[in-house]
């Protein structure tokens, strides 16, 4: 029985419908087309992170048939959430194939399943299937919502799966639903706040930017204009709290000067210092959430499986007061 694929999105802000089936987007138009000016960009950009087919469910199998587009990062498992008890990899045979075809096995009773997407892959749903006559509605509306807002740290680079991705594992472990708007590569530039304004009804917002800025000698007044712009456009948006994260270790670039003279270090206290300027602002201590061993790192700048899991534990642990208050 073929269900009504747009019903079963979460993640998703808009559903784009191409010949190869759905691609759920997490951007409105405005913010679409501020990622549009590259094809890498874009590629990143449609990459459906975050997003999750997510129904209760009492079939003994679920299967799902998708087509992969372009890559930004050879990623192409489904991850299997069951219950919010139990996560796995669903990876494809063939991945390279142009239609790839996953069933997912279920145990007896009603269920609460989530499929997450590639996150790195341009990926289209061509349908998705429950056994006839087996009971199957979408998940009602989580109490509370994050935004993430972010590079490619954020975005999950390099982990092997949506689910050992930390802001999955963040919003998991605070129980609630999230829109991930991080793409591969962005700095906190100015023009990214104002196309924020689209998003609203979340009840945190988890921004960090910073790796790509001080690669690029981006002005540390500059930076910080950027997030500041952020920040206004998130705060106009209602009484959800605003969390910055600095900006993570990359252990063989600290204390290295950058081609202005400024280290990664120049920029994480540039962001700090907005605190003043917006006193609810929390602050999340990059090098306190993922401590400086290239061990947590997949190629020196960002975190492996093993990091994402030390990363979120961290922050769930830092957020656990300020989510309740």
């Amino acid at each position: 029985m073929q269900l009504a694929g747009k019903r079963y999105f979460l993640g998703a802000v808009d559903i784009v419908e191409d010949p190869r089936g759905l691609l759920p987007s997490r951007f409105t138009p405005a913010l679409r087309a501020f990622y549009g000016d590259t094809e890498a960009r874009v590629i990143r950009a449609n990459s459906p992170t975050g997003v999750r087919i997510a129904m209760i469910t009492d079939s003994p199998s679920v299967r799902v048939r998708v087509a992969y587009g372009r890559a930004a990062r050879e990623k192409y498992a489904l991850s299997i959430r069951l219950d919010d008890d139990s996560a796995w990899l669903c990876a494809p045979a063939q991945p390279r194939e142009k239609f790839c075809d996953f069933r997912v096995g279920l145990p007896t009773g009603r269920h609460r399943l989530e499929i997450g997407l590639p996150h790195l892959v341009e990926t289209f749903v061509e349908r998705i299937d429950v056994v006839d006559g087996a009971y199957a509605e979408p998940v009602p509306a989580a109490g509370s919502r994050m935004l993430f807002v972010g590079d490619s740290i954020m975005q999950g680079m390099t982990t092997e799966a949506l689910c050992r991705s930390y802001f999955d594992l963040v919003a998991c472990g605070l129980a609630c639903d999230y829109v991930n708007l991080s793409v591969g590569g962005a700095t906190a530039a100015l023009g990214l706040g104002e196309c924020l304004d689209g998003y609203s009804g979340w009840d945190m917002a988890l921004v960090s930017f910073g790796t790509n800025d001080c690669t690029q000698n981006r002005p540390l007044a500059e930076y910080a204009a950027g997030l500041a712009a952020i920040f206004t456009t998130l705060r106009r948006q209602g009484n959800g709290k605003i969390c910055l994260l600095t900006t993570v270790p990359r252990p063989s670039q600290e204390g290295k000067p950058n081609g202005i003279g400024k280290t990664l270090d120049d920029y994480r206290q540039a962001a700090k210092a907005l605190q003043t300027q917006f006193p609810e602002l929390i602050i999340l201590d990059g090098p306190a959430m993922l401590p400086a061993e290239e061990r947590l790192l997949a190629d020196g700048i960002h975190p492996n499986d093993a990091g994402s899991a030390v990363m979120a534990q961290n922050i769930l642990t830092a957020l656990a007061e300020a989510w309740k208050a």
